[in-house]
């Protein structure tokens, strides 16, 4: 599921007379939410894509495999696959009649993964990577830093994740292990 944010035209532009380069980012963590039909001033994403777009880029926020609205089934958090997927979107982008054909990619924790883990794709169109903050080492750094299980993070992210892609009773123990419900993550 990939959603478009264009620059606004001039008075009798037409969409065919601009070209754009393009903001690219992925997300695990559903880019699309209610607040952007009740409450679009305050929500985060619109608000991203109107800092690009009124610097005329084209941004481009895609849910990863099996979250938020894109169909699929996940092997694992930034599987190979997963990675492969966001090359068929890097395609896609470039041959928009809207798109430069330039693309950088950028993003902050999973984010900053994908847009790191994307230049290993080697395509022609991604431009630039920016992983504003990325995991050097998940397992270093954010399972066991220091050498130590953190065994809140895991289960409280797993759990988060998990109740996010609706896997039946994970909503619940989300709650049970963070006291905070899947509504409040969410807010």
């Amino acid at each position: 599921a990939i959603d478009v944010y264009l620059p606004a035209l001039e008075p009798g532009e037409r969409e065919s007379d601009r070209r754009y380069p393009t903001a690219f980012q992925t997300t695990r963590y559903h880019r699309s939410e209610e607040t952007q039909r009740t409450q679009p001033e305050s929500d985060r994403m619109l608000l991203e894509a109107k800092q690009w777009t009124d610097n005329g880029y084209a941004f481009v926020m895609v849910d990863a495999r099996g979250t938020g609205a894109s169909f699929g089934t996940r092997s694992g958090e930034l599987s190979s696959s997963e990675i492969a997927d966001y090359g068929d979107v890097l395609s896609w982008v470039a041959a928009q009649p809207w798109s430069t054909g330039r693309i950088g990619a950028y993003g902050v924790s999973y984010g900053g993964d994908t847009a790191e883990l994307m230049l290993r794709l080697s395509h022609p169109a991604l431009k630039a990577s920016a992983p504003l903050y990325s995991d050097f080492d998940s397992y270093d750094d954010l399972l066991m830093p220091g050498g130590v299980l953190n065994t809140w993070f895991g289960e409280t992210w797993f759990g988060l994740t998990n109740a996010l892609d609706e896997v039946p009773g994970w909503a619940e123990q989300l709650a049970q292990v963070s006291g905070v419900t899947l509504e409040e993550f969410r807010v």
